[in-house]
């Protein structure tokens, strides 16, 4: 360093010394105008500030290097120094809110919790705003997150800001309202945001827990420009999710940036544009009159929304199973996955162990890898248009006779346009209605145009087919309701690989590490979602625990109720008899299931599990476990008291009696299980399974 340049370090370090040690009402103005001189001139004054506050660790200091660093590489230094405060004063509240207000500008929602968690902990308030707080609960705290906040303003009121204090009282009024479910709390919500900014604290409450009510009746009296990027997405979904789609775009349109918000904002709008196919009653081009390659006899494209390795649900599994059953009755089978596949499913840790293209037991799986750019299947028209190139393309080079398509919707008409232009007939596999779905999981969905629309593109894809598959009776029926004209359609149940899946020893070193050597196992091995009824079933083995000692229940499988099992399995004292192992790789499930004694299947019923059958019930009655189901419409079409039983859905006095009859009588679960493999050796391996639909291929001439 020059001796110039040591002077000139030297006497900044003098006067941000002199700054730093003044009078609170000094002026910062000078030293900012040097700092702004340039780059280098910037980075010698965000170090000297922070190696100043270093040595001398107080509130004072770091609120006057507060007044210093207000803007870009300050921001982290001014948390550095936060950071060496909360260590020397662990109980001081101060040096969170910074990290808050910087939290809400950069959209840090995973880093927050833990600064939260500190700042709850605080006990001494000084000069500190708690308005802040609320700030930071609207833009970046979950539900509770946000009640968390509240509590401990409300324990912490009386050290707010004079002027802030008579607001916080109101608050509990307001959480009251936006937290309940009287009908007329519209209406008095508006009453109690009677001012623009009582009406703007309301709004962003509605947007904190997630409330439409509130977001809908204020919408009209609150300016978007006053809310952060994270509310103004929030609200987007939030009212989108609720029906409210025109003021949904509104928010969305008003998202910044680039990041994960702006794409999920970017997501509501490009589904209502995608509306238009309806209001335009946008259908598939005609057939073209003459292929357009020599179709190849037994050789059928299978348009895939997804596949295995990448992708492990029971649907990947269906396909491979269906697929391979099919080169067993001596097809060329190949399958295509849609624009960016696998990459929304691959951790980037693994995007290099993607292969465009691979087989597995006969069948050729191509991936339109399209650069790791994945394409969304709205706006439907761009996602059409790549997906029925990606199609086309294949086939010129594989030369189907056919395209058979699986679900969903969009996959099916990407594929029938394909087919279409091709010269080709097509297929639609119906193995679900996603928009039975969502609506079982939520009524209000019924009333959205999003419903109306998923609906009609779905009615729309099996009309234009020129057959469909459905896996259900109950799938059937509810298309010939929808229109579909019955007679193209056919039953293709799911099934199982009776070869892979058969009985086995129970493997004694499994058993050992999870404890259950001489134990009557319940056993679960699939994902944990919020129609599987396992809350019915940890009631049921709460039951039952103390009159059997030697049960235990094992549950193989991830999903989004992992987490709230964990916490009803401790609810209800039975950890000491029920295992939660997680998801297991693919290839030890066989190990796993021969641990299995009784398999529940314990689906609550909703218009989804009454008409979409699940795989598992058929890999259990493969090796020979006990089959035990709600009688569910799908499960009632083949469990017969022969191959399995039956208990009343919903209903746990019947689960419990069931369980307790099969946990009693051995000789009865062997008899079942026995039974069960072999109805599904005749009924449901997918080599007998694939003969069906090779006998549709033949009749569209593809045989």
């Amino acid at each position: 360093m020059s001796l110039r340049s040591r002077l000139g370090q030297a006497r900044i370090q003098r006067r941000i010394a002199a700054f730093m040690e003044s009078c609170p009402e000094a002026d910062s103005a000078p030293l900012l105008e040097w700092a702004r001189r340039g780059e280098g001139y910037n980075r010698v004054f965000v170090r000297e500030v922070e190696r100043y506050s270093g040595k001398h660790v107080s509130l004072e200091t770091y609120q006057r290097a507060e007044r210093l660093l207000t803007q870009g590489e300050g921001d982290m230094t001014l948390i550095r120094i936060g950071n060496q405060l909360k260590a020397a004063r662990p109980d001081l509240l101060y040096p969170y809110l910074h990290e808050i207000r910087f939290g809400i500008a950069k959209n840090r929602v995973k880093s927050s919790g833990v600064v939260f968690e500190g700042a709850l902990t605080c006990t001494d308030l000084t000069d500190a705003d708690l308005a802040v707080l609320y700030d930071g609960a609207h833009s970046l705290l979950t539900v509770a997150g946000f009640y968390d906040v509240h509590e401990y303003v409300r324990r912490h009121v009386e050290a707010a800001p004079i002027e802030l204090q008579p607001a916080f009282p109101r608050i509990d009024e307001l959480l009251a309202l936006v937290g309940s479910e009287e009908a007329d709390r519209g209406p008095r919500i508006t009453t109690w945001s009677a001012t623009p900014e009582d009406a703007l604290f309301a709004f962003r409450t509605g947007c904190a827990l997630r409330d439409p009510v509130t977001l809908t009746v204020l919408d009209d009296c609150v300016d978007i420009g006053h809310l952060t990027k994270q509310q103004t997405a929030r609200a987007a979904s939030v009212l989108w999710k609720a029906g409210n789609e025109d003021r949904a775009v509104v928010h969305a349109r008003a998202v910044t940036g680039t990041g994960v918000l702006k794409r999920r904002a970017r997501r509501i709008i490009d589904e209502h544009e995608s509306f238009a196919y309806m209001a335009d009653s946008w259908t598939p081009p005609p057939i073209r009159a003459t292929p357009l390659h020599t179709p190849v006899p037994r050789s059928v494209l299978h348009v895939l929304h997804n596949s295995l390795p990448y992708r492990t649900t029971g649907a990947a599994n269906r396909t491979q199973g269906l697929l391979s059953g099919l080169v067993k009755n001596g097809y060329s089978i190949s399958a295509i996955t849609p624009p960016g596949f696998p990459y929304d499913d691959v951790p980037p840790e693994k995007f290099d162990t993607i292969t465009a293209d691979h087989e597995i037991q006969g069948v050729s799986y191509h991936h339109l890898l399209n650069d790791g750019i994945v394409i969304p299947r709205f706006r439907l028209e761009a996602f059409l248009a790549s997906y029925t190139i990606g199609i086309m393309e294949q086939a010129q080079r594989d030369s189907p006779a056919l395209i058979h398509s699986a679900s969903n919707a969009y996959n099916a008409l990407a594929g029938t346009v394909a087919a279409r232009k091709l010269g080709l007939p097509s297929i639609y596999e119906v193995r679900g209605l996603n928009e039975e779905g969502r609506r079982s999981r939520d009524e209000r969905y019924t009333n959205t145009h999003q419903y109306v629309f998923a609906k009609h593109i779905e009615t729309l894809a099996a009309h234009e087919a020129d057959r469909v598959i459905a896996i259900t009776e109950g799938l059937r029926d509810t298309l010939i309701e929808r229109g579909v004209d019955a007679g193209k359609i056919e039953v293709v149940p799911n099934g199982v690989d009776t070869v892979r899946f058969g009985p086995l020893e129970r493997d004694q070193a499994l058993a050992r590490q999870y404890g259950l050597e001489g134990k009557i196992v319940l056993g679960y091995i699939g994902s944990l979602n919020w129609y599987e009824g396992h809350d019915l079933l940890f009631e049921a083995v709460r039951r039952l625990k103390p009159r059997h000692p030697e049960m235990r229940l094992l549950i193989v499988g991830g999903g989004q109720e992992y987490e709230h099992l964990l916490r009803l399995r401790s609810e209800l004292g039975i950890e000491d008899v029920v295992i939660m192992l997680g998801k297991v790789p693919f290839e030890q499930v066989e190990a796993h299931y021969s641990l299995i004694d009784i398999a529940p299947i314990t689906r609550s019923s909703s218009p989804v599990t009454e008409t979409t059958s699940p795989l598992k019930p058929f890999e259990a009655m493969a090796m020979e476990k006990t089959l035990l189901s709600s009688d569910v419409a799908v499960m009632k079409e083949f469990v017969n008291g022969e191959n399995g039983l039956l208990y009343t859905k919903d209903d746990a006095d019947s689960l419990e009696s069931v369980l307790e009859r099969l946990l009693l009588d051995p000789d009865l679960r062997d008899r079942l299980g026995r039974a069960g493999r072999e109805w599904v050796i005749a009924k449901r391996d997918w080599t007998t399974l694939a003969a069906q639909v090779a006998a549709i291929y033949k009749e569209l001439g593809a045989g």
